[in-house]
């Protein structure tokens, strides 16, 4: 698909986030019995996708792009599933207050980050590599109490709220214009997403 520059166009996305985060928590720091603090070492990954939806209005015709050719209808609608991922490594910390027999107030916060700046065939494997350049970053901060209710289970409630912010470029390698339209080259591309969260919940550890 074509969106000519100028030209008006909607989007809908529907999808979802997912982070799955280990830490490597090395030590405690106890100011009393009822007051420590854990610093970490967090990785893991983080995953966004689902389905989005552009109308560009009715389609007025066609552009070739890439080598063998293909076509691309220029406005008109089009659908799909997309998907990414990027490992990441951070910090993070947890404030837990209150004896461990007893109702505690625990805090965690964490900042996480990811960088690349390359090739995209080590994601592709294809030979029309470009230039990649992506920066992830992740900010969350949680909350709760914890009120026991057995000597196995406790009961949470809590808040959370998380930050999100991925910044990309993808960029052919060719910089002469006339050699791009010649291979019949993509366009560069750039991505500006960031996403601000907040929630609040009930659940039982164990």
């Amino acid at each position: 698909m074509k969106i000519p520059r100028g030209s008006a166009f909607s989007l809908d996305f529907s999808g979802g986030l997912l982070s799955l985060l280990g830490a490597w928590t090395p030590f405690t720091l106890y100011f009393s019995d009822d007051l420590r603090i854990t610093p970490e070492l967090d990785f893991g990954l983080a995953l966004v996708g689902g389905d989005y939806e552009i109308d560009a209005g009715r389609a007025r015709g066609s552009a070739v792009y890439q080598n063998p050719p293909v076509d691309f209808v220029v406005g008109g609608k089009s659908s799909s599933l997309v998907g990414a991922g990027a490992p990441m490594v951070g910090v993070g910390g947890e404030l837990r207050v209150g004896p461990d027999d007893w109702v505690q107030w625990v805090t965690h916060a964490s900042l996480g980050y990811f960088a690349y700046d390359g090739d995209t065939k080590l994601f592709t494997g294809s030979s029309r590599a470009k230039d990649l350049d992506i920066d992830y970053l992740s900010l969350s901060l949680d909350t709760a109490l914890v009120l026991p209710m057995t000597d196995e289970t406790c009961l949470t409630v809590g808040a959370r709220a998380q930050y999100m912010r991925l910044e990309g470029s993808i960029k052919s390698k060719r910089k002469d214009a006339a050699t791009i339209v010649a291979m019949r080259e993509r366009f560069d591309k750039d991505i500006d997403f960031k996403v601000l969260s907040a929630l609040l919940y009930v659940g039982v550890t164990f």
